[in-house]
């Protein structure tokens, strides 16, 4: 399973990414935003700088309309390299848009996927990635995990070079049975990662080792 970093935020980006095999980093407007800078794409770019040339980078446009869309995929691509990801929501705009990048061998990933038929289209669009946002679908009523199940078994069904990354999560048991069934990919805060990995009964036990090896040997020294 591929693991993203989303967030916008370089201290933990750079933090996680020292720490953890991860994939690469997703991004939207409202994370961006977040950060209080005035030059969005000059964050984009130091994003870009941490990176490994084998990870990838996902941004997303803000116009909805179709041609001022494309203008602002290819502004980013122009920006942070013909590898980045172009994020474009479900919308009609937004699946015209990612038949014609498709077409020009650019990499999209369909946003804000909230049912498993919008998987269906983007998919068949030619979306390299589609991203439903599990908590999110939770919070207006439905369930977020199934939305996951349902898209992995339409791109499997219908053969589609598509992946499902995963997206919007609250706690790391969403993680967890995104998991389990066997989801490509998944985006989460960094908070949400290191939940995922850290366990209090780990730590007490490494706490136990080194406390036996103290008594016995006086120090963490090896005898």
């Amino acid at each position: 399973m591929k693991i993203y970093i989303d967030s916008a935020n370089i201290n933990e980006i750079n933090e996680l990414n020292n720490l953890m095999p991860i994939d690469g980093v997703t991004t939207n407007p409202s994370i961006i935003c977040k950060e209080n800078r005035n030059n969005s794409l000059e964050l984009l770019k130091q994003i870009r700088e941490i990176l490994r040339d084998d990870q990838l980078l996902f941004t997303q446009v803000i116009e909805d309309n179709y041609d001022k869309l494309i203008d602002q995929a290819y502004q980013l691509l122009n920006l942070l390299g013909k590898d980045t990801v172009i994020k474009i929501p479900v919308t009609f705009n937004g699946l015209k848009a990612i038949q014609y990048l498709e077409k020009n061998n650019i990499n999209t990933l369909a946003t804000a996927v909230f049912h498993p038929q919008q998987t269906n289209w983007a998919a068949k669009a030619g979306a390299k990635y589609v991203a439903p946002y599990v908590n999110r679908i939770d919070h207006h009523g439905g369930d977020g995990i199934k939305v996951v199940k349902e898209s992995l078994c339409i791109i499997k069904n219908y053969d589609y070079k598509s992946e499902v990354v995963a997206a919007s999560f609250k706690n790391t048991k969403q993680l967890h049975e995104c998991a389990l069934i066997g989801t490509h990919s998944i985006t989460a805060s960094p908070n949400i990662l290191k939940q995922s990995f850290s366990h209090l009964s780990s730590s007490s036990s490494v706490a136990q080792f080194q406390q036996d090896w103290i008594d016995k040997y006086g120090s963490k020294k090896l005898t």
